[in-house]
């Protein structure tokens, strides 16, 4: 276990009250149901409607890296992100709403959102996910400036500010 999937989970066994988002940007390789992750987050949650969980991931185990696959089928985040979902909505109710090549689900009032994208090109697309506003809308899901200005997996809403 490496030094940050072990703070991950150090983190997420006790998600302090003063913690307002927590975002997983093709990062819940840590999340693990056999140590009550669901329960814990679904804790933190539900009483308060200043907690948001925002969580990205595409379908790697699909992509190919060099012409081969790298990752398999329950080994990744796109697997981990999928267990999360189903493990949470044992405790909040989700609505699905799949659009333009992704699996969506929200749940909370949009405080919670799974944004997980298909990969039937078999592409890797780890930091392809924050260059087109991934960070963004981790930041931004759930609140009034939600899709304000950009779009996630959309053209990049930065490019304005980058020097040539």
């Amino acid at each position: 276990m490496s030094l940050l999937t072990s703070a991950a989970t150090r983190f997420i066994e006790g998600v302090p009250d003063a913690v307002e988002r927590i975002a997983f940007l093709d990062s819940t390789y840590a999340y693990d149901p056999a140590r009550g992750h669901a329960d814990k987050l679904a804790r933190w949650l539900k009483p308060s409607d200043r907690h948001y969980l925002t969580v990205l991931a595409y379908d790697y185990a699909n992509a190919l890296l060099d012409g081969k696959p790298f990752v398999s089928s329950t080994g990744g985040t796109w697997y981990r992100s999928h267990v999360m979902q189903t493990n949470l909505a044992a405790h909040i109710a989700f609505t699905r709403a799949d659009a333009d090549g992704f699996q969506n689900s929200f749940a909370l009032e949009r405080r919670v959102q799974f944004l997980l994208k298909e990969n039937p090109d078999r592409k890797v697309l780890h930091t392809v996910q924050v260059e087109r506003n991934g960070f963004i809308h981790a930041m931004l899901a759930g609140t009034p400036l939600e899709g304000r200005g950009y779009e996630y997996f959309g053209p990049r809403a930065y490019d304005a500010w980058i020097e040539e």
